[in-house]
């Protein structure tokens, strides 16, 4: 990813626990290993009501330096956290989304910018969420660059026929090569592979 150009990761779900503990220490990983893009941010989104200051405070209590021993960890983080911003909104209003991508191009000063959207969300969210980001024009059609793609946790549906329903509601936004399916408990792993 270090080569991809200019990205934005979208961690949506961002204030919840499993976000805290796993995803945003998995991100912090390849920074620490200089496997992140040189530009790159990453803005998170979910209910609570919170600044970007809160934001970064509230997930530097899981960040750890194990990968960089020969570096300050307390400078590490904070290049880091200067690269987090945060935006509140609700899952169910298309008027959040379009502010976030307000805010979001603000942020990457209309550099064309890949997005990578970690939807670390309930399943019953994902295709209100993938069709509010598709309306508020945040996501790339497939082939082209900036490329989008979508990270989404599973479960996928409760048995074949609802994963089947969600596949195919889901490619109405994103095609099957823009959809990452993972497990949350495993997504640090892949995260920082």
């Amino acid at each position: 990813m270090a080569s991809a150009g200019p990205t934005t990761i979208l961690v949506i779900g961002a204030s919840g626990d499993l976000s805290r503990k796993k995803s945003f220490p998995a991100l912090f990983a390849p920074y620490c290993q200089k496997l992140l893009p040189e530009e790159f941010r990453i803005l998170g989104f979910a209910r609570s009501r919170m600044d970007t200051a809160a934001f970064r405070e509230s997930i530097a209590q899981n960040l750890t330096c194990r990968y960089t021993p020969e570096e300050s960890c307390a400078e590490k983080m904070d290049r880091f956290l200067e690269h987090c911003f945060y935006s509140s909104g609700e899952y169910d209003s298309r008027e959040s989304f379009r502010e976030m991508g307000t805010l979001l191009k603000k942020l990457e000063g209309g550099a064309a910018t890949n997005r990578v959207f970690y939807m670390a969300i309930p399943p019953f969210l994902f295709l209100e969420v993938s069709h509010s980001l598709k309306e508020a024009g945040l996501v790339s059609p497939p082939g082209t660059r900036p490329w989008s793609c979508a990270v989404i946790e599973k479960p996928f549906g409760s048995d074949s026929r609802t994963s089947d329903e969600l596949v195919h509601a889901m490619a109405e936004v994103f095609s099957e090569d823009q959809i990452y399916r993972i497990d949350h408990y495993l997504g640090k792993e892949v995260i920082q592979n």
